[in-house]
């Protein structure tokens, strides 16, 4: 049995029924038949980059809306600078090798015993661990990185920080107002190295910890107040760059997130007038348009199924359906398409020789007429077939003819 062969959605009556427009659920499922195929073409995106995240603690050990945000504050603020970062199940740390691919990790989960055995040899073969607040306090964890500790944990509202010499000070400010929107933790340490204090005490809020041949940096700045404001932003911003630099890494900020999966690209754009080249079809657009290039500006996104080069014989490009039974005959295409009842369907059809004369779209049990319209773009050589979608296990049959040009 395959896994991969069902089809399963949350509510659906709610997105196709009560909510979505037509075109969001035309869009949506040429979306979904790209989504399926992508399994086919795996992932070769890398990142030295995580953060952890659990489950279980999601929903027990905090409010729901402050651990969402803080988990926001450090995942979105890396994307927004073009740096993709991985997100990975704290249960899974105890795996053997499952840490290595990765040079930075940021953590502001609660540990276990075992969960801080497996960070700490991590740590010790190079790893860069990132530890931001929890709910519970980091004593035990700091001690066992070596971090010699005056007392416990201590914390206080918005306050000022000073910062001593240091590559994260010259990037952030000597003196920092920290801004409103949740606690500043605080620890007063030996043997640490201090790189920013409270101006009151003294008492170091974000302090370095050499381990083996990696660091432990400790930010006592809460993840919500990191998630909140611009200054948050760049402090993940800076942590992850200092490392990486410290590292021998390299950092750079990329105009885009992309990565090329078989004929799919998927991108996200981090500056505006970011360039994707075609010819492909633009699955967001619920016409699926053969398009040659696609502009992108800051926080837009794309998925595009890229065509080139374009074939010669004509070819069925993309379906918003699931399509079977393909035949090809010397100036006749035909197909059939299953979707959810009702929806409207859309296939694009490539005729590089040829003008289309006939299209139709028939419920292959009752021969009923599925056919809303079709369309042919002469410039581009598509024919765009839309239809309804028949009764369920019922399959709409497609038959486009054609003469030569």
């Amino acid at each position: 049995m395959n896994v991969a062969s069902f089809e399963v959605m949350p509510w659906p009556d709610r997105f196709f029924v009560q909510e979505a427009s037509q075109e969001q659920q035309t869009s949506f499922l040429a979306v979904v038949q790209g989504m399926q195929d992508l399994r086919n073409y795996p992932s070769h995106l890398s990142t030295p980059y995580a953060m952890l995240v659990s489950d279980a603690m999601l929903w027990e050990n905090a409010d729901l809306e402050e651990v969402i945000t803080g988990h926001m504050g450090i995942g979105v603020t890396m994307l927004r600078d073009g740096v993709p970062i991985d997100v990975l199940p704290l249960e899974r740390v105890g795996e053997a090798s499952f840490l290595e691919p990765y040079r930075v990790i940021f953590n502001w989960l609660p540990l276990s015993r075992t969960e801080r055995a497996a960070l700490a040899k991590w740590v010790q073969k190079g790893g860069n661990l990132v530890c931001l607040p929890s709910t519970r306090p980091e004593d035990e964890f700091l001690k066992e990185m070596g971090v010699e500790l005056q007392g416990t944990r201590m914390h206080s509202a918005r306050t000022t920080l000073v910062g001593k010499p240091h590559p994260l000070v010259e990037r952030l400010g000597e003196l920092v107002s920290l801004p409103s929107g949740g606690p500043v933790f605080a620890y007063h340490v030996r043997s640490a190295k201090v790189i920013y204090g409270t101006q009151k005490t003294g008492a170091a809020v974000v302090f370095e910890q050499r381990v083996g041949r990696g660091r432990v940096l400790y930010c006592g700045i809460s993840p919500e107040s990191l998630a909140r404001s611009r200054f948050g932003a760049n402090v993940i911003r800076s942590v992850a760059e200092y490392l990486s630099r410290r590292d021998g890494g390299v950092w750079q900020a990329r105009d885009r997130i992309s990565q090329q999966r078989g004929p799919y690209t998927v991108a996200y754009a981090t500056q505006d007038n970011v360039l994707l080249e075609g010819p492909a079809i633009d699955l967001f657009d619920a016409e699926l348009p053969l398009i040659e290039m696609k502009r992108l500006d800051t926080g837009e996104y794309a998925f595009l199924y890229r065509v080139d080069p374009l074939p010669k014989q004509p070819t069925l490009l993309y379906s918003g359906s699931r399509i079977a039974n393909i035949e090809r005959g010397s100036q006749q295409l035909k197909f059939h398409a299953t979707g959810p009842f009702q929806t409207l369907g859309v296939s694009a059809i490539y005729l590089p020789q040829g003008v289309p004369i006939f299209a139709s779209a028939r419920d292959a049990v009752t021969a009923n007429d599925q056919l809303v319209t079709w369309e042919w773009n002469p410039e581009r050589s598509v024919l765009m077939v839309k239809y309804r979608h028949a009764a369920k296990r019922h399959e709409v049959e497609i038959v486009i003819q054609w003469e030569s040009k």
